[in-house]
């Protein structure tokens, strides 16, 4: 006669598979949004990197997009954001007014604070896309930047975006990134040519102290397909590009 397993097996078969559970879980959930979330930054960059072939195709380069809109002024940010609209999928603009994105404050890749996007108007215009996408320009109007090598010796602006849908944790390097708005295209922030400390990477994408807001992480999860920057802190674009 076929013996069956007793209650307290069966209890501690059930206990070995929970602790089991708990000890795997938190991980492979972590793991599943860092690769939705570099799926979703990628789209954007494929969106805006369209976006703007299509802008400079009718109104050619960024330095002839201006008129006397002032560098780093709400005006040029305003004019950047009126160039780009018409080849993209936009369900709000807002500019200075609030509600674009989060009405909250965000925060840097080390937990520091940074500031509430929603309501900073310093310098920017802001919009949102139509899949939820919330995103501002900051614009140099046509008086070029040299923020690194190659593209980036003539930059013209920088675009962030928010990428959860005003859900947090509204975090730089987790849903918030930064892009800069070249001669030649858009460059992720971050990448292994820019220079200064608030674009390069790891300094201005570090998890223990970081340098500027964080905008030098998205070059790394496009590129690298990985957002480990988050869980160790020994990467490199000449070095290691994984955790393990």
């Amino acid at each position: 006669m076929k013996k069956g397993f007793t209650l307290a097996e069966v209890l501690i078969t059930l206990g070995i598979i929970g602790i089991v559970a708990a000890l795997t879980l938190p991980n492979l959930v972590t793991k599943y949004k860092e690769k939705e979330a570099v799926s979703k930054l990628k789209k954007v960059y494929a969106t805006f990197g369209n976006a703007y072939t299509l802008a400079a195709n009718e109104n050619g380069t960024p330095d002839n997009w201006y008129t006397n809109e002032g560098h780093r002024s709400r005006a040029a940010a305003n004019r950047m954001v009126d160039v780009f609209l018409p080849y993209l999928k936009v369900a709000k603009i807002c500019k200075q007014a609030k509600g674009c994105w989060a009405d909250t404050m965000y925060k840097k890749p080390d937990g520091t604070n940074a500031t509430n996007w929603d309501t900073y108007n310093s310098s920017i215009s802001r919009f949102m896309l139509s899949d939820g996408t919330s995103v501002f320009f900051h614009s140099y109007a046509n008086i070029p930047v040299n923020l690194g090598s190659g593209f980036l010796s003539e930059s013209y602006g920088a675009m962030s975006v928010y990428i959860n849908g005003k859900k947090a944790p509204n975090k730089w390097g987790v849903d918030t990134f930064s892009f800069i708005l070249t001669q030649n295209g858009i460059v992720p922030g971050g990448t292994d040519i820019a220079t200064g400390t608030t674009a390069t990477f790891p300094a201005a994408c570090n998890r223990k102290g970081v340098t500027g807001w964080g905008e030098a992480c998205a070059a790394w999860v496009i590129y690298n397909e990985n957002m480990d920057y988050l869980h160790c802190d020994d990467l490199s674009w000449n070095g290691k590009t994984k955790c393990k």
